[in-house]
């Protein structure tokens, strides 16, 4: 576990929220209306048995079976939202900017990159049979997958093939565009927890313990995110710690991350 800017300020984990107890002025900070919350697959993952983790590792997921977020704080939620910049990219804080591109969400998450986009395959006129039979298997369930997608996916479809990457950075920016702050009855539904974690992994708070040995997406559960929100909400705001390069977290054969730092904050 690492103790972020020890030894610059002086003060461990238990010293800040001591600190931060004593602070008894409300915040004004904006929560956010989400679609969804990320524990949906966290269960999911928990329940996986070993046929399926195989044919989800054939297909350039693996990784996404460390997935363990529950939840995510709806103001520190909010934030990224607004922070995000769907012109440059970009993730605008104070303390700089965190790049959001393919090779940003492929060492956040893993998934596969190549280059092949999903949106430029052919658009089917009728469902693909594999598909509906897929489909028919969770009536009522499969409305969370767009038709956007379900109308480029055959049988045959290689996943590994495909840049997930890429779908996940569009569907960002078009959801950024449509979405308005104010709009109660418009909720945000990209991936928030994209945009968190790459904040998390790539702006350190002093007083925060972060083990870099694993995955962000394995390390920041619900109850994480809430103490880093409450201290840097009391601690002045968001986005004010100090900028640093992501964390490159790759698998060897045994299942155990190998840890590596970029040189360069993408």
């Amino acid at each position: 576990m690492e103790n972020e800017w020890d030894e610059e300020s002086g003060e461990t984990e238990g010293d800040v929220v001591c600190r931060l107890r004593k602070r008894s002025k409300r915040d004004n900070w904006l929560a956010i209306r989400r679609r969804s919350s990320p524990i949906q697959l966290a269960r999911c993952i928990k329940v996986v048995y070993s046929e399926q983790r195989m044919a989800i590792k054939e297909m350039g997921f693996g990784r996404l079976l460390k997935f363990k977020v529950d939840g995510m704080p709806a103001k520190l939620a909010n934030y990224m939202v607004e922070m995000f910049n769907p012109s440059t990219m970009e993730l605008n804080f104070p303390c700089g900017n965190t790049k959001v591109n393919v090779e940003a969400i492929q060492k956040l998450l893993g998934i596969p990159h190549t280059s092949v986009n999903l949106s430029s395959r052919p658009n089917l006129a009728e469902m693909d049979e594999t598909v509906r039979r897929w489909k028919d298997r969770f009536p009522g369930r499969y409305g969370c997958l767009r038709p956007c997608i379900l109308d480029h996916i055959t049988g045959e479809l290689d996943f590994a093939s495909i840049n997930w990457c890429q779908l996940v950075l569009e569907k960002l920016k078009k959801c950024k565009n449509s979405w308005k702050s104010n709009d109660l009855n418009r909720p945000f539904t990209g991936s928030l927890t994209v945009l968190i974690l790459l904040y998390m992994d790539s702006v350190r708070c002093r007083g925060m313990e972060v083990d870099y040995s694993i995955y962000p997406m394995t390390f920041w559960i619900k109850e994480k995110l809430k103490k880093r929100e409450k201290v840097e909400i009391c601690s002045g705001g968001f986005g004010s710690g100090k900028l640093k390069s992501l964390t490159i977290c790759t698998e060897k054969m045994d299942d155990e991350p190998t840890i590596q730092v970029c040189k360069d904050n993408i």
